[in-house]
């Protein structure tokens, strides 16, 4: 349902340097959602969506 406005908002850059793709920006926004209800720091929040 966001993924459009997320799209515009987060624009991509080129792939031409290489590197790991970048995080689906819906999977970012669902990130932040988890941080602010858990208030949880950038390091609990990658354990607990790695861990699911």
């Amino acid at each position: 349902m966001f993924r459009a406005d997320l799209a515009k908002a987060v624009p991509r850059g080129g792939r031409s340097r290489g590197g790991r793709p970048p995080f689906d920006p819906v999977l970012k926004f669902k990130m932040l959602v988890l941080q602010a209800l858990n208030g949880s720091s950038l390091e609990q929040t990658e354990l607990l969506v790695k861990d699911r």
